[in-house]
């Protein structure tokens, strides 16, 4: 299980990101939502 810590402070997209692995976590798609997040950087 992951907790949102979002680091709002040095991202501007944290919490819209946060929010959105909440709503993917309802779903039950948190872990493809996290996969494509993470995929590119």
């Amino acid at each position: 299980m992951y907790k949102d810590f979002p680091l709002i402070q040095i991202h501007d997209q944290a919490l819209p990101a946060a929010k959105a692995s909440w709503a993917a976590y309802q779903q039950g798609k948190f872990r493809p939502y996290h996969d494509a997040l993470f995929t590119d950087q």
